[in-house]
This record gives structure tokens, sequence and C-alpha cells, in this order.
């Protein structure tokens, strides 16, 4: 009896599990869809890579989610239709705010002659991102907790501080921005 229920439990979890990995597979390649034939029929669009989901040990590419789909109950799909929306609507927020923090990190080092662009961007919960940015040319790969007005405050100073990083020039004896310094070199190089 205690072995069944074990199974049992084993059993959901691995439906729980192939359903949220079907949902994030969906996700990374359909556009929203109302119903669930709408993000079925997009499957057909979709690239031909195979994706390897380790925790769950499932494998999914565009041929074997079309069988995985079809195990589907009524009740799953629009669980499916509905993670699948939510994640990108989830998506879609992350890179509103990430060219908003983008663009004001620009207006910061407008000043310096600092550029900044934002290579990754997510929304991880309420007050809590996760973010690959180059102020001028250094990288930052980090998380930071807290609103996104602290996260603008936070990444604004970081400007300032790769601004107050200066080289004096060899031959003016001129204090410079080491990433302006750098960028004038590569520029004039080319």
């Amino acid at each position: 009896m205690q072995y069944r229920g074990r199974r049992r439990l084993a059993d959901k979890k691995k439906r729980k599990d192939l359903k949220s990995d079907i949902s994030d597979y969906l996700s990374g390649y359909c556009q929203k869809s109302k119903t669930y034939d709408g993000l079925f029929d997009q499957i057909q669009f979709f690239p031909e890579t195979r994706i390897n989901y380790y925790d769950s040990d499932i494998h999914i590419d565009r041929e074997n989610i079309v069988e995985m789909m079809k195990t589907l109950t009524e009740k799953e799909k629009s669980e499916i239709v509905r993670n699948v929306n939510a994640r990108i609507d989830q998506g879609d927020a992350s890179d509103r705010l990430g060219n908003e923090l983008e663009k004001y990190l620009n207006d910061v080092g407008e000043e310096y002659g600092i550029e900044s662009y934002i290579d990754e961007f997510e929304i991880e919960s309420k007050n809590y991102f996760s973010f690959k940015i180059f102020i001028g040319n250094r990288g930052l790969l980090s998380s930071f907790y807290g609103t996104f007005k602290e996260l603008e405050k936070a990444l604004g100073e970081e400007v300032k501080v790769e601004a107050a990083d200066k080289v004096t020039c060899p031959f003016c004896k001129r204090k410079i921005i080491r990433y302006v310094a750098s960028y004038m070199a590569l520029k004039a190089n080319s």
C-alpha cells in the first residue's frame, strides 16, 4: 500500500514536470494564443533544436513535443495555455524594463562618454532582477534584490565609478576615462 502511494506521488511529480517543461519550451518560441489549438498550430514553425531539461530528464524537440501534447487532458491543455501566456507576458515585461534601464544608463553615461548595453535582463520576482550588463567595457553579471528604481540608482553609480577610472595620456599628460581612451584607440585602429 505504501509503495503505491509513493509511486502515485512520483507519477504526479513527473506529470507536473512534463507540463512545466512543455510550457517552458512553448513560451520560448510561441506567440500568445487564446486557445490550445493556436499554440499547437505554431509548432510547425519552430526551429530544429533539442532542449534537454536535466531536472526532469526530459528532452524536447519539434517532433516529440507533438507526441507529448497529445497525451494532455483538457484541463492540462488549458493550464498549458495559461502558463505559456503568463511566461510570454513576463518576458515582455523583462524586455520593456531592460530597455528602460539601458536608456537610463546611457543618459547617465552620456555626460562621461560611456555607453551601456544590456545583454540579458530578467524579472525573477517582484523585487528581484538578474542581469548581464556592460557599462563601458566592464561586464556585470549579477542579481539585485530591491525595487527597479533602486536598481537604476545602483547601476547609475556604477557608471560614475567607471567614469572615475581614468588613465593619463602618455603624450599630452591629460587624464582620460579609461573606457573612452580604449574606445578611441580601437576606433583609430579600425
